[in-house]
């Protein structure tokens, strides 16, 4: 790991060799083997790409050498989101065409066009698209337990985000020119800010992201020297641009960048700063880090936005690597199996990691596994070896066993879909996994069968079935800032028909307070009292149609309400149980058919209940639940319930 001093010291050196020459004979240097048609890697090698120096509309040229890592080479590595793979553009790499995404075209154009600031052309770059030959499985395959090395190893991480639209005018056009696409970096936000400006008024998002940057370093200075509370900070950066920086942020934290499972563990692996470059700008992460945490306490709908998400859980697993790395060097430490250290450590990155998106369904595993073995020191016992070749449903069921035999966390059932052919019903879709913190426990009692097929549980059968309503897609019934579907106003209704009325009669208390225990914790991201949730429930059951708004609310309160909206369809999308005595329960996997026969049980080891089966003798795993109200709603399912409580075997299939 190269410390920050003499990273500058390299800068420098570096940058005094700068020259003038832009000819390809003169940047590659004597006596060079390109990498590029693809040759074997040795045991220690890795590729490393270089920009040679051009105009801003000449095409892109790259070289590619071939280097051992322990000779420890001087190279930036780049975290960024592939974008889609289908739709490319041609750089000479070598001299000859290499096609690739979109989203990677414009950040090695951004760092060519960055040469008095950057040293991007006079150094080398690993980027996965170029530098692994993607067409090689087995390559792949062997170089992805390298990557953890290869990133602690850069000088530094580069977080590209994307082109921001007019800054990039002239890019655009050559693109638009090469494929029939929508301009990957003007992704709009999510659904839940849709709207929120006018075509007239929408500031560009280069103006946005300029200004998000420059507040943020502001509020880095003074957060660092000044005494002020970080409230009183915030108020005094943001100033009259307090618009523009909102749009700024709920652009930038929708970026697809935050949703990949590679670049969870990309920033992570190096002990630098990652640097954030969005377009033209750029800032240190920890320091836009710092502002939006302060942005989300007096803002909190940015809390919603899948950026901050990850932006949480990749400071906590940063955190977590640090630790982890002192603990290592610790001789005192309590020693574990490598294989109870693995699979404890897999499941910690999980929980702090949110939802990943990947294009291979087998990196939701691979794009973390980096972070394991920085964090464990330990090396992956042969079946879980990364391996392309095989289905990633396979994959899926390797690494739940492994995690099911050696720590027995069963937050694996957290599922919200499953549709894995030729695994045991236990094995989760790691695409749909979320596992939370709040859910763990200490005392799991798992046993797996030989042949790694059936799992054996201690548990107990729960309340029976009186009443239940099937899920249905989210597309179908989620509001926009316009329109409220009648999809959505008649599955409200069903809702209150067969579960809310139905309750409040068995239970004799409002349907409005059953209402806000269904919500849950959801009703603690709204501040203001513009609208109850039973308020917001009862207008979108009976205003089906173009939805009403105020003319006096403001932009935030627009987001508020809106989010209301939101939250509650999210809710009433999800499959819902009544039972006998009156309690709600919410199934926690959406692409399920209830039937009137399945069980609700509560297994020793989990603090959810769930929804089983009966398959001949043994059980077929349906999903996870939450209990919303009820006399089961208070019950803690831990170590007293069990003591008082006896168990019966399931073993599911």
């Amino acid at each position: 790991m190269k410390p920050y001093s003499a990273v500058k010291a390299f800068k420098t050196t570096v940058l005094s060799k700068v020259h003038s020459s832009q000819s390809v004979e003169d940047y590659q240097g004597p006596h060079r083997s390109p990498a590029y048609p693809y040759r074997k890697l040795g045991d220690n090698d890795i590729r490393l790409l270089k920009i040679v120096p051009g105009k801003y509309d000449d095409q892109i040229e790259c070289l590619l050498d071939q280097v051992p890592l322990d000779s420890d080479p001087h190279f930036y590595s780049i975290s960024y989101a592939w974008g889609n793979a289908s739709k490319t553009m041609p750089i000479l790499l070598e001299g000859r065409p290499f096609d690739i995404t979109i989203n990677l075209y414009a950040a090695l154009h951004q760092m060519r066009a960055l040469e008095n600031e950057m040293e991007y052309l006079y150094t080398y770059i690993w980027v996965d698209a170029i530098c692994i030959n993607q067409q090689d499985i087995e390559e792949r395959s062997r170089q992805v337990p390298r990557i953890a090395d290869i990133y602690a190893q850069s000088i530094q991480v580069i977080i590209w985000l994307g082109a921001n639209g007019p800054a990039a005018n002239r890019l655009r056009k050559r693109v638009s020119q090469k494929a029939d696409l929508v301009w990957y970096s003007d992704i709009s936000p999510i659904r839940l800010f849709q709207g929120a400006w006018s075509a007239r008024h929408k500031p560009s998002k280069d103006a946005t992201i300029s200004q998000l940057f420059r507040t943020a370093e502001k509020y880095w200075q003074q957060f660092i020297y000044s005494e002020e509370d970080e409230s009183t900070i915030l108020r005094d950066v943001l100033g009259r641009s307090c618009s523009l920086v909102d749009h700024g942020v709920l652009t930038l934290m929708n970026q697809p960048w935050f949703l990949r499972a590679w670049t969870l563990q990309e920033p992570c692996l190096n002990s630098l700063e990652p640097l954030v470059h969005a377009g033209r700008h750029s800032i240190e992460l920890n320091r836009l880090y710092a502002f939006l945490k302060a942005y989300v306490e007096e803002y909190r709908h940015v809390s919603l936005t899948k950026g901050i998400l990850r932006l949480v859980g990749l400071y906590q697993i940063r955190e977590e690597c640090r630790r982890q790395r002192v603990n290592l060097e610790d001789p005192t430490r309590k020693a574990k199996t490598p294989s109870e250290d693995l699979a404890k450590c897999f499941m910690r990155i999980l929980e702090l990691a949110g939802d990943m998106e990947s294009r291979d369904p087998a990196d939701q595993i691979y794009g973390i596994l980096g972070l394991v073995q920085a964090c464990t020191g330990r090396e992956l016992p042969s079946e879980l070896t990364p391996d392309y070749s095989i289905p990633y449903e396979t994959v899926y069921w390797n690494y739940s066993a492994f995690i099911f035999e050696h720590c027995g966390d069963l937050r694996l059932f957290s599922c919200r879909q499953q549709n894995l052919p030729n695994v045991p019903s236990w094995v989760p879709d790691f695409r749909h996994l979320r596992v939370r913190i709040s859910h763990r426990t200490n005392s799991p009692l798992v046993s797996i069968s030989s042949d790694k097929r059936e799992l054996e549980l201690q548990g107990r059968k729960l309340g029976v079935i009186l009443d239940y309503i099937d899920g249905c897609s989210l597309d179908e019934i989620e509001p926009d800032k316009l329109n409220i579907p009648e999809a959505f106003s008649q599955r409200l209704k069903l809702i209150q028909d067969r579960i809310l009325s139905r309750s409040s009669e068995l239970r004799e208390i409002a349907q409005e307070e059953i209402l806000n225990t269904w919500m849950g914790c959801t009703r603690r991201l709204f501040a203001s009292e513009l609208e109850s949730f039973w308020q917001a429930y009862c207008r979108l059951m009976a205003n089906p149609g173009p939805a009403k708004r105020s003319r006096t609310e403001t932009e935030t309160e627009m987001y508020e309400i809106h989010s209301r909206e939101l939250v509650i369809a999210s809710e009433a999308s999800n499959p819902i149980i009544l039972l006998k005595d009156g309690s709600i329960v919410c199934v926690k996997r959406t692409d399920i058919q209830i039937e009137p026969e399945d069980i609700l049980c509560s297994f020793k080891g989990s603090k959810l209940p769930s929804l089983v089966r009966l398959s001949g003798d043994k059980y077929i795993f349906l999903s996870q639940c939450e209990i919303r109200g009820g006399m089961l709603e208070p019950q803690e399912f831990d170590d007293d319930f069990w003591a008082e409580t006896e168990s019966h075997p399931f073993f599911l299939v």
